[in-house]
This record gives structure tokens, C-alpha cells and sequence, in this order.
């Protein structure tokens, strides 16, 4: 009868302990679900919250720029490159100018580093052509009305760059492939390199001559012409492969270019692959830097 009792204890402590850990696993998983919701609510309230700032930062800028435009004194303008003067080097530069408000007797200036360069009425704008350095950019660019005697002056937030027709005019870029170098012979392999040039000639010009060469430590010691392969490729782009071994010493460093040279005599230059043999092997570097030298070959631009 002892044991009959004893038996009914226990079972009624186990489940007793059962419906504990059931209790239990349900409240966790209650407290999981609540926590849950409240991470979901916080994230949404984050989430409102940045909209509403995001919504302020864009009202404010629009007044910002409402207000800038309704104190400025010009109605538009237009800053436009013309002629590459490969001989000066020097760029021309179109300013254009419309006031929203100067008498026939007023008069405006485009100044430049604190140099003035009168401009010329053409019906309700003003308009002037300077001459500057390729290798100049300007970051303030000012326009002076003068009304009466009176002056006001009103910056415009654009840059001029010297350089900008050259920029536009070359890049090129690769991916040398697959390449091997064997430590006996100082053999550096090169197979099925990609090279991929864009160019646009200059006003007045035209493409001379396009190539790849190669050098050691600075001295050329191999060249390819491409010119005929880039004069028939249709567009401005073309696309090339090629392979090559080269002897290069432990410590020498090869460079891979591609040039072309235009009509007017101005070299654009982009070494696309560069690789100095160490005591660990190869250590690749890439340039992308575009140099364009004069017809003395004097460096006039860098990009």
C-alpha cells in the first residue's frame, strides 16, 4: 500500500514537473514573441523617424536653394569648351551669362584668379571667349554686373578645366590575361592580354598613329603597332589581344602601355600593366594615370 503511494507521488511530481516545463517553454516563447514585436515596432519607429529627417533635410535644402535662386541675380548661364590650341596649350572657354535684370547701359565681367575679362552683350546675355592654360583648372569663377556704378558680383558654382577636351579625348584600360615567369630563365610570359583604348580626336585632328610597347626599368624593349587594327575598328572604342614573352631580371620592373599619337603631334600615354620580379615571385601593380606629352614630348596633362 506503501509503494502504491509512493508510485502515485511520483507520478503526480512528474507531471507536475511536465506541465512546469510546458508553462515554462510557452511563456518563453511568449516573451520571445513579445520581444519580437517590440524589436519590429522599434525598427518601424527607427524607420519613420529617418524618413521624417530625410523629409526636413530635402525641405530645407529646397528652401535653401529657392531662396538662393531668388536672391541670385542671374537667370542662367552656359560654360561651353571650343578650340585646343596645341601650339599655346592653351583651351578656349565659352561663358555665357543672362542677368535677370540690367539695363541696355549695363555691363558685365567674368573674372577668373582676380583677372577681369570683359564680356560682350548679345541681346539679353552676355558672353565671353578666354584662352586658358591646359593644365589650369579655376574653382572661382565670379561675374561682375555693373549697374549705374554699382557693382555685384555673383559666383558661379562650376569649375572650369583646362584640360577637359583632353580628358575627353583617350583612356584606355586592361586585364593582362595569364601570365608565367620562370625564375631560371627570367622568362615572364604574357598570353591573351585584353586591352580596350577609346579615342575621340581633338577638333581639327585626327589619329596619327596608335601602338603597345614595353619596357624594363624604364628602357623600351619591344613595341606593336596597331594603327591600321585601330583605324578599322568601327567607333571611337576598340578592342585588342596579345601575347608576348619577356626577359626580365629579379628587381627589374616591365611596363606595358598603350599610346597614340594625333595629328597635331600630342602623345596620349596609359601604362595598363606593371610587375617587378621579387625574391617571392611576381608583384603585379596597376596604373590607370593617362600622360599626354607635347610634340617635344614634354608632359602637358595628367589624369
Amino acid at each position: 500500500m506503501e509503494s502504491q503511494k509512493v508510485n502515485i507521488n511520483t507520478i503526480l511530481l512528474i507531471c507536475l514537473l511536465i506541465l512546469i516545463l510546458i508553462f515554462g517553454l510557452l511563456l518563453v516563447g511568449s516573451i520571445n514573441n513579445v520581444a519580437q514585436e517590440i524589436h519590429y515596432q522599434r525598427s518601424q519607429m527607427d524607420s519613420i523617424i529617418n524618413n521624417m529627417y530625410n523629409e526636413i533635410a530635402y525641405f530645407e535644402q529646397s528652401v535653401s536653394q529657392m531662396l538662393t535662386q531668388q536672391a541670385s541675380i542671374i537667370s542662367s548661364y552656359d560654360i561651353s569648351y571650343g578650340r585646343l590650341d596645341t601650339n599655346a596649350l592653351t583651351q578656349e572657354i565659352v561663358v555665357k551669362v543672362t542677368p535677370k535684370e540690367l539695363s541696355e547701359s549695363g555691363t558685365a565681367a567674368l573674372y577668373l584668379n582676380d583677372k577681369s575679362y570683359p564680356m560682350q552683350r548679345k541681346g539679353a546675355a552676355f558672353i565671353v571667349t578666354v584662352s586658358v592654360p591646359i593644365m589650369k583648372q579655376y574653382d572661382d569663377i565670379l561675374i561682375g554686373f555693373v549697374q549705374d556704378g554699382i557693382q555685384r558680383n555673383e559666383k558661379i558654382n562650376e569649375q572650369i578645366d583646362g584640360s577637359n577636351n583632353l580628358i575627353k579625348s583617350f583612356y584606355a584600360y586592361g586585364d593582362i590575361g595569364r601570365w608565367a615567369h620562370d625564375m631560371t630563365s627570367n622568362k615572364l610570359t604574357i598570353e591573351d592580354a585584353y586591352v580596350h583604348i577609346g579615342y575621340t580626336p581633338l577638333e581639327n585632328s585626327f589619329l596619327k598613329s596608335a601602338r603597345f610597347f614595353a619596357t624594363v626599368d624604364g628602357e623600351q624593349v619591344w613595341q606593336k603597332d596597331m594603327t591600321d587594327e585601330m583605324l578599322s575598328q568601327a567607333g571611337d572604342e576598340a578592342a585588342f589581344t596579345f601575347s608576348k614573352s619577356f626577359d626580365i631580371n629579379k628587381g627589374s620592373t616591365l611596363t606595358v602601355y598603350a599610346e597614340i599619337e594625333d595629328g597635331q603631334g600630342l602623345v596620349f600615354r596609359s601604362a595598363f600593366f606593371e610587375a617587378t620580379i621579387t625574391e617571392f615571385g611576381l608583384e603585379e601593380m596597376v596604373s590607370q594615370t593617362i600622360s599626354v606629352y607635347d610634340r617635344n614630348g614634354n608632359l602637358i596633362a595628367t589624369y
